[in-house]
């Protein structure tokens, strides 16, 4: 199989290595990028927010296959996923 190259749209994104949360949107967010990372190199979109954790994880467990993207406004992140709600809606 190719390596490909694949962007990610993880706005929920948390190990919840460092905090205690279990479960949910976060979880699944981190679970998935982590899946792709696997046989593909993934640049993964997801909120400011979520940089402390997700930089400290990925200190701890290195994974060079997964890169991370961090969008600062809620208004952007919001045109954001609504551009790929559209997208994916349209069938392009």
């Amino acid at each position: 199989m190719n390596r490909l190259r694949v962007l990610a749209s993880a706005f929920s994104c948390h190990s919840g290595a460092d905090s205690g949360l279990g479960g949910g949107e976060d979880i699944l967010g981190w679970s998935m990028v982590q899946q792709l990372a696997r046989f593909h190199d993934v640049w993964a979109i997801t909120y400011a927010a979520n940089k402390a954790s997700l930089e400290q994880t990925l200190k701890d467990e290195p994974n060079p296959n997964l890169h991370f993207q961090y969008l600062v406004s809620s208004v952007l992140c919001s045109r954001f996923r609504a551009g790929i709600s559209s997208i994916i809606s349209s069938g392009r």
